[in-house]
Order: C-alpha cells, then structure tokens, then sequence
C-alpha cells in the first residue's frame, strides 16, 4: 500500500513521463512541419509524431481519471496536473497545425521528397555562411573590444 506521502512523488513521475513524451512527439511533429513548409515537401513523418503525442495524452487523462486521487493531497500534485493539462492543449493545437500542413502540402502540391542540393551548391552555401559569421564576429568584436 501506498502512503500519503509516497504517492504525490509516484503520480508526479508518471504524470513527468507522460508529459515530456507528449513535448518530445509535438516538438518533433512541429520540427518536421517547419522543415515541410521551408521545402515544400510532404510532412512524412509529422504524423507519426502527432499521433506519439496524442497516444501519449490519452494515457494521461486515463492516468488522471484512475480514482488514486482519494488519499492524496491535490494541492501538492496541482502544478503537475496544470502542466499537464496545458501540454494537452498544446498537442491538440499541434494536430490541428498538422492538419493544415498537410491541407497545404496537398493544394500547393509539395513534392513528396525532398529534392537533394548539389553537393558544390551546399558546400558554396556553407561556405557563405561561414563567411557571414566570422565576419559578425569580427565587427562585433571590434565593437567590443576594450583596451
């Protein structure tokens, strides 16, 4: 059996593991849209990750309605359930973003793989970039530089 105080840290622990796999899967499902849009490909894998997010907000609520609540002190578990509760939020906006990716994806008929660069292109844009920053670097330095 459980003691009072044992429990509020035991639900905590399943209720942390829950949440970060439900920040985990929307993160990485709006990673992937980010990229999908920035490319014009199709989300291949955002889906997967929005369906991760929202298996995983599932078990929470089925955690939340368990009836392991009688014997604990709500008060002590309340910003846990908050968090909780907002991730929720956050994963349903995240499969409705998904959504319209994929609404996008489809009208504006986003190529379903990503095209390569060439290989001289990409070592030219690195090249360039890297050109870019040392170059911020040297005027912020000079700018910043006490004597």
């Amino acid at each position: 059996m459980v003691t009072p105080l044992q429990a509020p840290e035991e639900i905590k622990g399943m209720i942390k593991e829950t949440t970060i796999k439900m920040s985990i899967e929307s993160g990485k499902a709006l990673k992937e849209l980010a990229h999908s849009i920035k490319t014009m490909t199709s989300p291949l894998s955002a889906n997967k990750h929005v369906s991760n997010a929202k298996t995983a907000a599932k078990n929470l609520k089925s955690l939340l309605i368990l009836g392991f609540w009688e014997d604990i002190n709500l008060l002590e578990v309340i910003l846990v359930a908050a968090v909780a509760s907002i991730l929720t939020d956050i994963v349903i906006c995240v499969e409705e973003i998904a959504d319209s990716v994929n609404e996008l994806a489809s009208l504006s008929h986003f190529s379903s793989k990503e095209t390569k660069v060439d290989s001289s292109k990409k070592s030219n844009i690195e090249a360039t970039q890297s050109r870019k920053i040392h170059a911020t670097n040297v005027v912020f330095d000079s700018q910043h530089n006490v004597s």
